[in-house]
């Protein structure tokens, strides 16, 4: 699988990223709506925010981009209902 790294200040094309791409913490993060890595790792391990765990690679996170849009989508719905 392909691995996306975002270079410091760039912006990210959310939809530009093909669903089996591996992108790293920041990239999820930012997708998450820029929140910080000690929320990420909370939402990992908390069953009522179900975020998507990640794929370790060499002590490093990556996740996969279409379970980040799946999950984002599906929370935005439950906040919106």
């Amino acid at each position: 699988m392909a691995k996306v790294n975002l270079a410091e200040g760039e912006k990210p094309a959310f939809t530009a990223v093909p669903d089996e791409f591996l992108v790293n913490s920041k990239y999820a993060r930012l997708m998450a709506g820029g929140v910080s890595v000690m929320c990420v790792w909370r939402w990992i391990r908390d069953p009522n925010v179900q975020m998507p765990a990640p794929v370790k690679i060499n002590g490093r996170n990556y996740w996969k981009a279409g379970d980040l849009r799946t999950w984002n989508a599906a929370r935005l719905n439950r906040t919106s209902a």
